[in-house]
């Protein structure tokens, strides 16, 4: 195993930025003298109950 990832079920990881967007790629390309790679972590809430795609729908 050469890396280990935790998220709760709430939570995306977005590869922006990526060469390609693909979370495989982007850690392919991680030097190999690096041993953790910190992804930011983006807060949203849901203010309203007709929300159905939270991760493209909330702003906030």
């Amino acid at each position: 195993m050469e890396w280990i990832l935790h998220l709760d079920t709430d939570e995306l990881i977005h590869p922006a930025g990526a060469r390609e967007y693909s979370l495989r790629q982007l850690l392919l390309e991680v030097p190999g003298n690096v041993d953790m790679v910190i992804f930011p972590n983006y807060e949203s809430s849901v203010d309203r109950d007709d929300i159905k795609e939270p991760f493209s729908e909330v702003s906030y």
